[in-house]
């Protein structure tokens, strides 16, 4: 049997797994949780941060596939969206 994987794109998380023979795994994806933190959770906040110009120091909010993104997403996007909710976008 081949792998499947499974993408639920949800208003609240979002998440993925892979299911191959009779096993089911759910896969990290990976975020910044902190300023400066990456690590993969096993779900996705769907929370769009959009911070202020100097909210953030030099490199906190790098990704390793983005040195310096415009806006945050997923834990840190939501974390950050509780204490300032007029620069966050959820549903």
């Amino acid at each position: 049997m081949q792998p499947t994987l499974g993408i639920d794109l949800g208003t609240t998380n979002c998440a993925v797994a892979r299911a191959e023979d009779q096993s089911v795994a759910v896969l990290g994806i990976p975020q910044l949780v902190n300023p400066g933190e990456v690590r993969a959770e096993p779900l996705f906040p769907s929370s769009l941060y959009l911070p202020g110009p100097s909210e953030f120091a030099p490199g906190a909010l790098a990704l390793p596939w983005d040195e310096n993104p415009p806006y945050l997403t997923g834990e840190l996007a939501k974390k950050r969206g509780a204490e300032n909710p007029s620069r966050l976008v959820h549903s």
